[in-house]
Order: structure tokens, then C-alpha cells, then sequence
């Protein structure tokens, strides 16, 4: 089983830049939209899609992607969560704080289930054991 790529916000000399943290083994690669719905759901001041779209196509990551020339409040970790339209499915996917920030608890994961309408079938053991890898061996996403 592989690890899946994410990435964080991070503040570097008072700028904001968006780190690549690549897939290991089968893990898979995020996607542009993922990006912007976190970037939204934070109310990010300004972005240029086009230009993170170009740095995410080119696959090269050694350099952090300039976001923005000044520092932001910081952010904490964030849990968004889909639910399929029959409602019988539920994904979180989960994102690191930003340099500064503060990492999600188990009740603000289960607060955001809640919110986008999950009532039944949460797991706090998983939750507690997601938790757990994530502080231990990073982003598990």
C-alpha cells in the first residue's frame, strides 16, 4: 500500500507557498480541484489556477509554489468532507494546518461529518486510529 501525495501551505519569509509532498509506491497523485476546494473552503485571499495548474502538470517539486507575497493567519487542519448523492457514501479527505497551525481533533472531524450530513456508521475508533498515523507518520490522506 502506497502513500498519497498532499500538500501543505506554508509560510516562508513572510510569503505563503504550496508544498508537494509526492505519492510513495501505488499512492496516488491529488488533483487541481483539490487544491482550489481547500484553498475556498479557507477563504485563500487570491489564487491563479492556471499557474498552480502549470506547477502541479510539470510534476517537478523540489521548489515550493509561491501562493502569495505575504503571510496569512494560520491555518488549522481541515477535514472536507463529500457525500455521494444517495447519501449510503461519505469521503473526508484530509488536510494538513499551514505553518503555525493547529491539527484537527476527533471532535472536529466528527463536527464536520455532521455538518455535510453524516449521521450514522461513524467509526470514533477509526477516527482515534487515523489520528494517531497522522501525528506518527504523516499525512495518511
Amino acid at each position: 500500500m502506497g502513500k498519497n501525495a498532499y500538500f501543505q501551505l506554508i509560510e516562508e519569509e513572510e510569503k505563503m507557498y504550496l508544498k508537494v509532498y509526492e505519492p510513495e509506491g501505488d499512492g496516488e497523485m491529488f488533483q487541481v480541484a483539490d487544491v482550489t476546494r481547500y484553498l475556498d473552503a479557507i477563504s485563500f485571499p487570491e489564487y491563479d489556477v492556471t499557474k498552480i495548474t502549470t506547477y502541479l502538470d510539470r510534476g517537478v517539486f523540489g521548489e515550493p509554489f509561491l501562493l502569495w507575497s505575504e503571510p496569512i493567519i494560520p491555518v488549522g487542519g481541515k477535514c472536507i468532507v463529500s457525500v455521494d448523492p444517495d447519501g449510503m457514501k461519505a469521503t473526508a479527505r484530509f488536510y494538513p494546518p499551514s505553518t503555525g497551525g493547529e491539527e484537527m481533533t476527533e471532535n472536529e472531524i466528527i463536527g464536520d461529518l455532521r455538518i455535510a450530513g453524516v449521521k450514522y456508521g461513524v467509526k470514533r475508533k477509526a477516527i482515534e486510529e487515523f489520528l494517531f498515523s497522522f501525528r506518527h507518520h504523516g499525512c495518511v490522506v
